[in-house]
């Protein structure tokens, strides 16, 4: 199966791409051996049939995903890569990230079915195959993991960028000089607001400029809800944001 390969690393794309070529033929031609005549006859066996079908099977997963699914987020990854992120200024390009959105969505869709396919496959009886099997589906999982993080990264990134409006996020900062379940005590609160690429943070002010504590106005169902019933007394002061999102 190899290692599983850091596909959001763009600076060894070139290293990556050499070793999927090779990948390709030494996959290609393991499924076809596995697919010969002799195995597709001993695959028909009682009991062991189920470990000759399932390392056709692997082979078959392993081949469509190096020659299909990988070969897609290399294709995006190097077009990322050549492409002009930066527009000057402080400002990103969202251009490239939005036409790699569509690719990278239809590519881990790919590799996502590929992978169940791989989990689905016959228990296997043999201790070479179960091992083989085994280590394959550690693997796989991994990179499936990984594939589907970067994909869910690229659907948001956009939005959150202010691809299609102006965003605007309370960004919070904590000091630990009290915790709190999330963190430490909000101590002060800064603007940040993007607009097509462009992030800018406005000046952060105290936590004493906002409500003070036991100053907020909650109402009745408020009140009830998360004051009286519990089991958390909550507070309405913004310091316990960290704790009271």
């Amino acid at each position: 199966m190899g290692s599983v390969t850091d596909l959001g690393n763009l600076d060894n794309l070139d290293t990556v791409s050499q070793q999927i070529s090779q990948a390709k033929t030494e996959t290609a031609a393991a499924n076809e051996i596995a697919h010969g005549t002799l195995w597709n006859i001993a695959s028909k066996a009682p009991v062991y049939g189920d470990d000759i079908t399932t390392v056709q099977g692997m082979t078959s997963v392993v081949d469509s995903l190096v020659s299909d699914s990988v070969s897609q987020f290399m294709d995006v990854l190097s077009t990322l890569k050549s492409a002009q992120l930066s527009s000057g200024d402080g400002q990103l390009n969202l251009q490239p990230i939005l036409e790699a959105q569509k690719n990278i969505a239809t590519a881990n869709q790919s590799l996502q079915q590929q992978v169940r396919k791989y989990q689905q496959l016959p228990k296997a009886h043999i201790g070479m195959v179960k091992n083989a099997y085994a280590a394959g589906n550690t693997q796989l999982t991994k990179m499936a993991d990984k594939v589907n993080q970067l994909s869910g990264t690229f659907q948001i990134l956009p939005d959150f960028l202010g691809s299609d409006q102006p965003r605007t996020y309370a960004l919070m900062a904590m000091t630990t000089s009290e915790e709190r379940s999330s963190g430490g005590l909000i101590g002060s609160v800064g603007v940040v607001t993007t607009d097509n690429g462009k992030i800018s943070i406005g000046d952060f002010r105290s936590d004493g400029e906002y409500i003070p504590y036991g100053a907020g106005d909650p109402t009745e169902d408020e009140q009830r809800i998360f004051r009286q019933w519990g089991p958390l007394n909550m507070s309405f002061d913004v310091r316990d944001l960290a704790v009271y999102p």
